[in-house]
């Protein structure tokens, strides 16, 4: 019986993953939006899944700041005003400037110089929107692995759909965001974490609604 029990728990917790990580991935897509309505139902035919591990995910999903739910309202994608997203952008460049300055200190195993490398590489390989969203996001994976610092990247891939919300908003922005990014590699591979530092931090507060191009 504690077997069976063990085992139902795992199944349900791999249920609720896979709703958590579909609904991540929708967002990356965007075919989830930022506060579109998020239905049980829906997302139960969707993912094949029960109740009770939707409500579990959507309350995984809520404890990263992705997700609001609402008392006898259901839960709805989470969406930024401007004052936020200029609280999470400034928040986000402060720590991305910091991975970036421990990258170019600590940038010494060539296992991880070489997944740098051909992350930023990715950026220039990307044929669509979305391809070129997880590139970058590879970027910003490889320079915390370069970093060593896995808190540090806990806290940023908590915020990391924030970001995303921003750079959908600016296509406008996307060829400089893109040599911004080569650029910080550039900066870490050399060593020179002042440079790479101040690169880091100004290629996100680009994303600042207030930010004036």
């Amino acid at each position: 019986m504690d077997g069976q029990a063990n085992k139902s728990r795992i199944d349900g917790a791999l249920a609720a993953q896979r709703v958590v990580a579909g609904v991540k991935d929708a967002l990356e897509t965007g075919e989830f939006v930022p506060g579109q309505r998020l239905i049980e139902a829906d997302l139960c035919l969707r993912f094949g899944v029960g109740r009770s591990h939707v409500r579990e995910a959507l309350h995984r999903l809520a404890s990263e700041n992705i997700v609001e739910l609402f008392p006898n309202r259901g839960a709805a994608v989470r969406k930024l005003t401007p004052e936020q997203t200029n609280d999470a952008v400034e928040l986000i460049s402060l720590l991305i400037g910091h991975t970036a300055r421990l990258a170019a200190e600590r940038a010494t195993d060539e296992t991880a110089r070489r997944s740098l490398r051909q992350a930023a590489d990715g950026i220039d390989l990307a044929e669509t929107g979305i391809d070129l969203l997880r590139a970058r996001r590879a970027v910003h994976h490889a320079l915390v692995a370069v970093a060593r610092n896995d808190e540090l990247g806990r806290i940023l891939n908590s915020l990391q759909y924030h970001v995303l919300q921003v750079q959908v908003l600016l296509p406008r922005l996307h060829d400089e965001m893109n040599n911004d990014l080569k650029a910080i590699v550039a900066a870490v591979l050399a060593g020179e974490a002042d440079q790479a530092e101040a690169l880091a931090r100004a290629h996100i507060r680009k994303m600042s609604p207030t930010h004036k191009s």
